[in-house]
């Protein structure tokens, strides 16, 4: 049956919404002091394909693809101290500098315990720390093959942290189930200044990966 009664007209207008200056994460607390600086630092893989070699030769490759300038000219060449990898770039007007630093388990053949040390240091002043390895129910970080530089739990929960804006990726298995408490059980951190991602499950050998 045809409608006969009185009909309403309503008009739309499409307007184009300004575009956020800021997202999660939240990146321009990164951006705030004009460098925005990433730590990959790789855990050691027990496998004997060296997964963990094999990524941060990626990283090595993928940077340099990216534009960005390494401090070393080949992945063999890159040691501890080298230094990080640097891009110039633009965040909101202003020029940026962006440096990644890559770290990985042989690095530190004959210093376990700089091993140690460095990876609570680039977690807790880094804008983004990235650990790809070896995980699970305290478990930490499993940074070599006897345990002698493995960041463990509490180390994480006591660690020397500021209130500065941070996001830390934790790529292993089961990492979903502790590391975010961990970091959010130290006094400086929260989920208002710190950003967690974490994997169901990863391996080095398997190829396999869940979020």
């Amino acid at each position: 049956k045809k409608y006969e009664g009185e009909l309403e007209t309503v008009r739309c207008a499409v307007k184009a919404l300004e575009q956020a200056g800021n997202a999660y994460p939240q990146y321009q607390a990164f951006f705030a002091d004009g460098v925005f600086d990433l730590t990959l630092f790789y855990g050691h893989d027990y496998n004997k394909s060296r997964g963990d070699l094999s990524e941060a030769r990626e990283a090595f490759t993928t940077l340099a693809a990216l534009g960005f300038e390494a401090p070393v000219k080949t992945f063999e060449e890159l040691e501890a101290d080298s230094g990080p990898f640097t891009r110039k770039a633009t965040a909101g007007g202003k020029a940026l500098s962006v440096e990644v630093r890559v770290f990985h388990s042989d690095m530190f053949k004959d210093a376990r315990k700089a091993q140690h040390d460095l990876a609570l240091a680039e977690l807790t002043r880094r804008d983004v720390f990235f650990y790809p390895g070896h995980a699970g129910p305290y478990y930490g970080f499993y940074l070599d093959e006897a345990d002698a530089a493995k960041v463990y739990p509490g180390e994480i929960t006591k660690a020397d942290f500021s209130d500065r804006q941070q996001l830390v990726l934790a790529q292993g298995c089961q990492t979903y189930s502790q590391y975010a408490e961990l970091l959010y059980a130290n006094p400086k951190k929260n989920p208002g200044n710190t950003d967690v991602i974490t994997t169901v499950n990863y391996s080095y050998g398997q190829g396999t990966m869940g979020f």
